[in-house]
C-alpha cells in the first residue's frame, strides 16, 4: 500500500519538478499538482481523489498496526497509482 503512494509521490514531484516547482511537504507536492496540472485540464480532476486515498491508506499502513488491506484492496490500489501514467 505504501510503495503505490510513494510512486505516484514520485511522480508528482518529478512532474512539478518539470515546471521548476519544488514542493516541500507531501500535502504541498498534492496541493502544486492540483494548481498546475489538474486545474489546467491535463489530468482530470478524479487524480486528486486518487491521491487522497492513496495518502490515506499509506499513513494506515505505515503507522496503524491494526490495519489490515486485502489483495484485491492492493490491486485496487496499484491501479489508481497506474492511472497516473496513463494519464500523462
Amino acid at each position: 500500500m505504501s510503495r503505490a503512494y510513494c510512486a505516484v509521490f514520485h511522480f508528482l514531484r518529478a512532474l512539478l519538478f518539470s515546471r521548476g516547482v519544488e514542493p516541500k511537504t507531501h500535502s504541498g507536492a498534492i496541493h502544486l499538482f492540483h494548481t498546475e496540472f489538474v486545474r489546467s485540464g491535463l489530468f482530470p480532476s478524479s487524480q486528486n481523489g486518487a491521491i487522497g486515498s492513496l495518502q490515506r491508506t499509506r499513513e494506515l499502513a505505515d503507522y496503524d498496526a491494526a490495519a489490515a488491506f486485502s489483495s484485491d484492496d492492493a490491486r485496487a490500489h496499484l491501479d489508481d497509482a497506474r492511472g497516473y501514467a496513463r494519464d500523462a
